[in-house]
């Protein structure tokens, strides 16, 4: 598991040795930014079920309810998942960049 790591443009020019490395690292910012997104829709989505609620939402079939499963759905659904996928393209660009610092293989 790779620890949490910003886009950067340091970064981008660093993976820029390898091929590889730049693709797989270009895959890992528009990644990170699709969990990004979506981690603040979900959260505005269940900041507003909870804003709904103390204003008075009413009952179990209320409408801020929708909000709570919305919110949860697209943080557990999308924003999750995109942050593993982002996380495994950085994991996969770190060690495309060993590789090539490592120069072709031995006979």
């Amino acid at each position: 598991m790779v620890a949490p790591v910003r886009r950067s443009d340091a970064l981008g020019s660093l993976f820029a040795a390898s091929d590889s490395a730049a693709a797989y690292y270009t895959r890992f910012e528009t990644h990170d930014r699709y969990a990004d997104w979506f981690g603040w829709v979900g959260t505005a989505l269940v900041l507003s079920g909870f804003v709904g609620d103390l204003a008075g939402g009413g009952g179990i079939f209320s409408r801020t309810y929708l909000l709570y499963g919305a919110g949860l759905a697209v943080t557990w659904g999308v924003a999750l998942p995109a942050e593993r996928r982002a996380s495994t393209d950085l994991s996969n660009a770190i060690w495309w960049y060993n590789q090539s610092l490592a120069g072709p293989p031995r006979p």
